[in-house]
């Protein structure tokens, strides 16, 4: 080993430790209380109300791009690692009134598929979205400083 190996390795280390970071900032819940579940279901029933979706799209439908905003919220590391914060599946599965946990991860896989496939898609679920964490912060379920 000669000294510019171990400048290298100090460098790769200060490297690795930016990447770390910035993984956690990526990955850190906007949300941790699953009782807010409720109220955010309404929110997004409403927005999808106002914009006439249940005219272009299922409620099947809805339901996965609603799936996505709640990981998105709730559980931003499943993006990146396919594992859902704890209790997540359990609190989904209830709402939408699913008998098998296994069915939210099987959405979860197929609405992260087409929210990168078809830009359409991640334009809409993007502005629902804002929309919807605006409200969050107006109903004062969000910090505004987020």
């Amino acid at each position: 080993m000669n000294i510019s190996n171990i400048k290298e390795f100090r460098e790769l280390e200060k490297e690795k430790h930016k990447i770390i970071k910035r993984e956690n900032e990526l990955t850190t819940p906007l949300l941790t209380d699953f009782s807010l579940v409720k109220t955010i279901s309404r929110y997004f029933w409403k927005i999808m109300e106002e914009r006439k979706y249940s005219l272009v799209n299922s409620i099947a439908f809805q339901r996965k791009m609603f799936l996505f905003i709640l990981i998105y919220l709730y559980s931003p590391k499943y993006f990146y690692n396919n594992n859902m914060a704890h209790g997540f599946r359990k609190v989904i599965s209830e709402l939408f009134e699913y008998n098998s946990e296994s069915a939210i991860s099987n959405m979860g896989r197929d609405i992260v598929s087409q929210y990168l496939i078809y830009k359409d898609l991640r334009n809409d679920i993007d502005d629902i979205i804002r929309e919807l964490v605006s409200m969050m912060k107006l109903g004062g379920i969000m910090n505004t400083k987020d």
